[in-house]
C-alpha cells in the first residue's frame, strides 16, 4: 500500500530559514501602443542585460531595451529590427538570428575591451545567437543621459517602436556575464543572482528593484498581469511553491522525530520543493541517505529525472 506522510515537526542542524524569491506567476505586459518603463541610469563599463520575454507578434520595430543621450539619440538599442535580434551601439548595428513569438530568455552582453572596441554577444535561452566585434564603446553619463528604457525607443524627442508582449525577471549586470553563468540563470527558478547584479525586477506587484541598489522602475501604462490566467506559463521554468520561506542547507541537515515511523514494507511518497545551488552539470542525478526502522538500515534513494523527484524505500533490494 502506498502512503503519503506529512512530517510537521523536525530538528534542524545547521539549516536556516530564509525568504524565498517571488512566486513566478506574474509578468509585466506592454500593449505595443504607448506602454514602457523607465529605469534609473548608471555608468557601467561592460554590462549585460537579461530577461524573459513573450512577444505577441514578431513584427519588426519592437524595442526591448534602450539607453539614450540627453537629446534622445541612441547609445544602446536591443530589439526586433531588420528581421532579427538587433543590437545598436551608437551608429554601429548588427542583427542575426530569427524573431519569434512565445516565451524565450534573451541576453545581450557588451564587453568593453579597450577605449575603442567592444565584444558584443546575444544569447537566446542561454545559447549563443551571434557575437561581433564592435569598433565602439558605450560611455554612459548618469548625470545627463535619459533613463534607461524597457519597451520603447526614443527617436529624438519622439517615442516609437513600442514592444507588444510580456516580460519577466529583468536583470541588468555591471560586467560581462559568461555563457556558463547565463546557463545557470536560464535554468534556475528563482533566478540565480550574482555580485555584479545592478538591477533586478521580478515584476511581482510593482517595479521594485530587489538587487539592493534601489533602482526602482517607473511604469508608463505597463501593468502587472497574472500569466496563469492567460495560459502562457513559461514551459521552461517550473513553478515554485506558494510560500515565502524556505530552508537553506549549508553543510547542514534535519532529522525527523522517532514518532514519525512507517512500515518499510510499504511504499511511501515524500513531497517537497527543492532549488539546488549547483548547476545541472555538477549536481549528481542521485542522492543517497539512510532510513532506519528498528535495527534495520534501509538505503533511501532520491532520483531526479527531468524535474521529477522520486523516492523508493521498499527494501534494500528494490533500489
Amino acid at each position: 500500500m502506498k502512503k503519503t506522510i506529512l512530517l510537521p515537526l523536525f530538528l534542524l542542524f545547521g539549516v536556516s530559514l530564509t525568504t524565498t524569491a517571488q512566486v513566478k506567476n506574474l509578468d509585466i505586459f506592454f500593449d505595443g501602443v504607448d506602454d514602457y518603463i523607465d529605469i534609473p541610469n548608471f555608468s557601467p563599463q561592460s554590462f549585460s542585460v537579461s530577461f524573459w520575454v513573450y512577444p505577441v507578434s514578431d513584427d519588426d520595430g519592437q524595442n526591448f531595451f534602450g539607453a539614450y543621450n540627453s537629446d534622445g539619440s541612441n547609445k544602446v538599442v536591443f530589439g526586433f529590427y531588420n528581421g532579427g535580434l538587433h543590437l545598436r551601439i551608437g551608429n554601429i548595428t548588427y542583427e542575426a538570428g530569427e524573431k519569434f513569438t512565445g516565451w524565450a530568455h534573451l541576453t545581450f552582453v557588451v564587453n568593453r575591451l579597450n577605449a575603442g572596441q567592444s565584444d558584443v554577444s546575444v544569447y537566446k535561452n542561454a545559447e549563443l545567437v551571434w557575437t561581433k566585434l564592435f569598433d565602439t564603446v558605450v560611455d554612459f553619463d548618469e548625470n545627463t543621459d535619459l533613463p534607461f528604457v524597457i519597451g520603447m525607443d526614443w527617436d529624438g524627442n519622439t517615442k516609437s517602436d513600442f514592444y507588444n508582449g510580456y516580460m519577466d525577471e529583468f536583470q541588468l549586470h555591471s560586467g560581462a556575464l559568461t555563457q556558463e553563468w547565463l546557463q545557470e540563470n536560464y535554468r534556475r527558478t528563482p533566478v540565480f543572482t550574482s555580485s555584479s547584479m545592478s538591477v533586478y525586477y521580478p515584476f511581482q506587484n510593482d517595479g521594485t528593484d530587489i538587487s539592493g541598489n534601489a533602482r526602482h522602475a517607473t511604469f508608463y501604462g505597463s501593468r502587472i498581469v497574472p500569466n496563469s490566467s492567460l495560459g502562457i506559463n513559461r514551459p521552461d521554468v517550473p513553478n515554485i511553491p506558494p510560500t515565502q520561506q524556505a530552508m537553506v542547507f549549508n553543510d547542514g541537515y534535519l532529522t525527523i522525530p522517532s514518532e514519525a515511523t512507517y512500515d518499510v514494507d510499504s511504499k511511501i511518497t515524500v513531497e517537497f520543493w527543492m532549488n539546488t545551488l549547483a548547476s545541472s552539470e555538477t549536481t549528481a542525478d542521485v542522492w543517497q541517505g539512510l532510513v532506519t526502522k528498528g535495527e534495520d538500515s534501509w538505503r533511501l534513494q532520491l532520483l531526479v529525472s527531468e524535474g521529477v523527484v522520486a523516492w523508493d524505500t521498499n527494501g534494500p533490494d528494490s533500489i
